[in-house]
């Protein structure tokens, strides 16, 4: 059972990175600002109702490899004598505890469609800044158009500027390219 769950979890990774690296689903934001005035903070909220799963490319770049498939039935296990040298108590170690260097990122909320809200950010005046490319999935038909809403603020603005959008959803993936990327993963 373990071994089919652990392919299972393989080959939703194994898609889900195929969808991503071929490009689709992209939604990338870049704020720009024509002012003459710096807007600190700036915090941009987006939220697409409808059977919608977005996701950050980092969070799901490296997919878990294929399980080694079990051994045949009464096939012997190999013992290797060297393994029982080692006790784990004379290899541990402190974890190492660092400080995370890692710039915050969107917070991704599933709960009827998504929810993006990214960090905030500071606009320079007359300037431009790209925010966290997000990965959209959906179950909607090709042809649809997803209307999604955002709403964007900054400590020293005077108020909360909202608008809406529209992504259309393209056609399906082809699902023997996701089967001839996944068979290549596996041993």
């Amino acid at each position: 059972n373990s071994y089919i769950e652990l392919c299972r979890k393989a080959i939703d990774q194994g898609t889900d990175h195929t969808y991503m690296a071929t490009g689709l689903g992209r939604f990338c934001v870049r704020l720009h600002n024509p002012s003459k005035r710096t807007f600190e903070r700036v915090q941009l909220e987006v939220t697409i109702p409808g059977k919608v799963w977005a996701f950050r490319h980092r969070d799901r770049d490296d997919p878990d490899p294929f399980p080694l498939r079990p051994r045949k039935f009464g096939e012997r296990r190999q013992f290797d004598m060297n393994a029982a040298a080692f006790s784990y108590g004379s290899l541990a170690m402190p974890p190492l505890v660092r400080p995370s260097a890692n710039p915050p990122r969107p917070v991704i909320e599933h709960s009827n469609g998504a929810s993006i809200k990214y960090p905030p950010v500071t606009i320079r005046a007359r300037g431009s800044i790209d925010l966290d490319e997000i990965h959209i999935f959906t179950t909607e038909p090709a042809g649809t158009a997803l209307v999604g809403k955002w709403e964007a603020t900054a400590t020293n603005a005077d108020d909360r500027i909202p608008g809406t959008f529209e992504l259309a959803v393209g056609q399906p993936i082809d699902g023997a390219a996701i089967i001839d990327e996944l068979s290549k993963r596996v041993e």
